[in-house]
């Protein structure tokens, strides 16, 4: 497994879809089934919070984006796995969150 600066892993060449989401809730702390029950819709409650359309949902739906658009998604999603690893780790160690999953 390689990283990104922040931790985060990234798919390797030739990696299966299932062995890189097992990496990904590993680092977050939790079951691969926690991570994907609360992904999209943490996605959908930040952007409300936020006041924005969630390009990244729009982009899993198949809806064609602007490059600045797929930029802006690309984002989100960092956004998204990376507040999902600090809530994860909140619920780990006893604390409550604003929101939980």
């Amino acid at each position: 497994m390689t990283y990104h600066a922040v931790g985060q892993p990234v798919r390797l060449p030739g990696q299966s879809f299932e062995d890189h989401q097992r990496d990904m809730a590993r680092w977050m702390g939790c079951s691969v089934a926690e991570m994907n029950t609360a992904h999209d819709g943490l996605h959908a409650e930040l952007c409300q919070w936020m006041g924005s359309t969630s390009f990244s949902l729009l982009m899993a739906q198949g809806v064609e984006l602007s490059p600045e658009r797929r930029a802006i998604a690309g984002l989100e999603e960092a956004a998204v796995l990376h507040v999902q690893r600090w809530l994860q780790a909140l619920k780990n160690s006893g604390e409550e969150a604003w929101i939980a999953f």
